[in-house]
């Protein structure tokens, strides 16, 4: 009764209002005909390609960035891919140090717990060596279909492959060479394999880097690991002074050998020019001796006795006139003369 009441009262308002929806779903009606087409543009970013797909078959998988037009839903889809972003990712074996400090401050060690409570993946290495490691990444997209039709979840994937390549590089190496020298050589590896696999199965994915941020023993054995590296590190420098000090006598020896050799080289010279003078002196005296005999025995006599007692006043007496005396020099003097008379 109140609503027939109310119905004849407000009858001209209740027309109008239905007359105004009527008007509106109209309107309604036809600017989302009119909107339909419009909504087939669509924006591409920079950063961004794009993969158009027609009834869910991709039929252009390198859209540039930029405006574009396609068939409004449900016909057209169009999925963006960051192809010209670097993508990061992280995997490896067994727990980071501060979690492990973590988790042990708060549940205890993680080697006393039973088999089956707590999993902590470990990589092997080629002499049977248990090694935690942590591998960081980068990749970008290289293939936009490959990347989304190829695989569920290629980002997975590349986890997984690299996992594989890890342990396939590791399972090679000995323990020493992962821990010290081969850090670099050991990321190179893992690089090129994970590369590799994902060219074969057609991931769509290009691996930029791969750097290992951490790489160490299990807990419980950590400071015998470390022991042995400062042991390698020590012996490295002892040889490295011992190459020093190599290098540093090596030459000096070398110089004094040759100043050896050099001062031989003129003492021999000096000594056979010396020789050689003594030989033509002897040739010299030779001569003079066959020309006068007799002068050249006083002369080399005298001479003799001058050099032996240079020092002491010499005299020469006669033996017929014994008072008589000759000073040596001035005798030798006269006798230097008489002989250049002969």
């Amino acid at each position: 009764m109140k609503w027939n009441i109310l119905k004849k009262e407000f009858s001209s308002e209740i027309s109008m209002t239905k007359k105004i929806l009527k008007k509106l779903w109209l309107y309604g009606i036809i600017i989302a005909i009119l909107s339909y087409p419009i909504s087939g543009f669509y924006l591409v970013g920079t950063n961004e390609t794009g993969v158009l797909k027609r009834f869910g078959k991709i039929i252009d998988d390198r859209v540039p960035s930029g405006l574009h037009y396609r068939f409004p839903w449900p016909i057209d889809k169009v999925i963006r891919l960051s192809t010209r972003e670097i993508n990061r990712f992280q995997c490896g074996f067994g727990v980071d140090p501060d979690v492990e400090k973590q988790y042990q401050a708060e549940q205890g060690s993680f080697y006393n717990i039973q088999l089956g409570t707590f999993a902590i993946p470990y990589c092997i290495t080629g002499d049977k060596n248990i090694l935690h490691i942590k591998i960081v990444g980068q990749y970008n997209i290289l293939n936009p279909r490959d990347f989304m039709t190829n695989f569920v979840s290629p980002d997975q994937f590349l986890v997984f492959c690299v996992q594989s390549c890890i342990i396939d590089a590791v399972g090679n190496t000995d323990v020493d060479t992962v821990l010290t020298t081969g850090r670099v050589e050991l990321q190179r590896k893992i690089l090129v394999n994970v590369q590799e696999e994902m060219e074969k199965y057609g991931s769509g994915i290009s691996v930029i880097s791969i750097e290992i941020k951490n790489i160490r023993p299990p807990s419980p054995v950590a400071y015998a690991f470390k022991d042995v590296v400062n042991a390698r590190e020590e012996r490295g420098t002892m040889i490295h002074d011992a190459e020093a000090y190599r290098n540093q006598i090596i030459p000096e020896a070398k110089a004094e050998a040759s100043k050896i050799l050099n001062e031989a080289e003129a003492f021999k010279t000096r000594r056979t020019q010396y020789a050689q003078g003594e030989a033509e002196r002897f040739k010299l005296f030779a001569a003079e001796y066959s020309k006068a005999k007799k002068i050249t025995e006083d002369r080399i006599y005298i001479q003799t006795m001058a050099d032996i007692m240079s020092r002491v006043k010499k005299f020469i007496i006669d033996e017929h006139d014994q008072n008589k005396a000759a000073d040596l020099k001035f005798f030798i003097k006269e006798f230097d003369k008489n002989k250049n008379e002969y």
